[in-house]
């Protein structure tokens, strides 16, 4: 499942800020998009456009993909969703 957020979320992994940017939790098999990190990508980082957008969101429906087919026990990267 994809999860659209701005700013703060709660997932199985833990509460995310937007400092924590996009991520997959394994707990719960979902992808965590910030649409505030998508704002500073462009403005901070200077990478504008569909490409930089599509780019983050195809690693981490990457990461949901091989959490799938892994079959392994779920285990939450809890660092990536306590980032502050």
């Amino acid at each position: 499942m994809l999860v659209i957020f701005r700013d703060a979320v709660n997932s199985a992994c833990g509460q995310a800020s937007s400092a924590a940017g996009p991520f997959y939790c394994a707990g719960d098999d979902h992808v965590y998009l910030d649409l505030s990190f998508f704002q500073d990508l462009w403005q901070r980082f200077g990478a504008p456009g569909d490409f930089a957008r599509a780019y983050v969101i195809a690693h981490e429906i990457g990461h949901l993909r091989t959490g799938l087919e892994s079959g392994d026990v779920k285990q939450c990267n809890t660092s990536a969703a306590t980032q502050p």
